[in-house]
């Protein structure tokens, strides 16, 4: 009888946040150093952010200005940081992956990064407080996000994902962080309001106050019905959304589940214990 053995796979990640450890990543036996610590405590991948919420990055670019130097720490431009994670880190057996910060574009708590720079048109235009504002205007808020909507945006980020492909190609993946909008009261720019009606047929005579506010959303299950098959649908991709997996990312636990052990109703999403096996994800 032919015997068989499945291979156990590490599924403990160690993120290494491209701000917070600017001055210690910045030399490479730095890095050694830590990446021996991640094998000693059990780590088998290692998650490197390459691309700040700022839309600077930390390697050579062509399209994206580089991110050389934060808090009085400089580097120089040739100092390829992600590739002494990924040769250290495979000496050592570990996975090595680069994190990209997808539609942020500033810090608006340091009035730093590319809507500060040349991109300031691409700028999310937020419902906030009752107005029109650009977010790098709201200083409460750290996160200076693009709009997605905008071709030119989303072509832009592309052609960066395509280059850092190509230029690490040894990489074992990319992690996308902020693949999204800002939050409920984005994008109301002039170019969103046109894609919406254009896409509904629907002319927007009360624009943006008939926009409905986080804390006045989903109240009962008449709303939370229209949320998942409602107007709000459309929007959602089939090839991404389908079966179960059409409520996880959209109706959070807080909303639906709101207890600590969240029963058994997909509790093995909540406690991010998915196995490949899991017949409840589809998509």
């Amino acid at each position: 009888a032919a015997l068989s053995c499945k291979e156990e796979v590490n599924h403990n990640y160690m993120w290494f946040d491209c701000e917070a450890n600017y001055a210690t990543l910045s030399h490479p036996d730095s890095i050694k150093f830590y990446l021996e610590k991640c094998k000693d405590l059990g780590f088998g991948n290692v998650v490197v952010d390459v691309k700040s919420i700022m839309g600077e990055v930390l390697y050579d670019s062509e399209i994206a200005p580089y991110m050389g130097d934060w808090e009085g720490v400089e580097r120089a431009r040739d100092y390829d940081m992600l590739g002494y994670f990924i040769e250290y880190g495979h000496e050592m057996g570990l996975k090595v992956f680069g994190s990209l910060n997808v539609f942020a574009g500033g810090h608006n708590f340091f009035d730093r990064g590319v809507v500060y720079m040349d991109k300031a048109a691409w700028q999310s235009i937020c419902y906030h407080q009752g107005k029109l504002t650009p977010i790098s205007q709201i200083k409460t808020n750290y996160n200076g996000m693009l709009n997605p909507s905008n071709p030119e945006v989303r072509e832009y980020q592309k052609n960066i994902l395509v280059e850092f492909v190509e230029r690490y190609p040894d990489a074992d993946g990319i992690i996308f962080d902020r693949l999204r909008y800002d939050n409920i009261t984005s994008d109301f720019s002039p170019l969103s309001r046109e894609q919406f009606e254009a896409w509904s047929g629907l002319k927007l005579e009360k624009y943006p106050e008939d926009a409905i506010p986080a804390e006045k959303a989903i109240t009962n299950l008449e709303e939370l019905d229209q949320a998942a098959i409602g107007v709000y649908d459309a929007f959602k991709s089939s090839a991404l959304y389908s079966g179960y997996l059409t409520l996880l990312p959209d109706v959070q636990c807080d909303l639906v589940h709101a207890i600590n052990g969240y029963t058994n109703t997909y509790g093995n999403i909540w406690r991010w214990d998915i196995l490949s096996t899991n017949s409840e994800i589809t998509a």
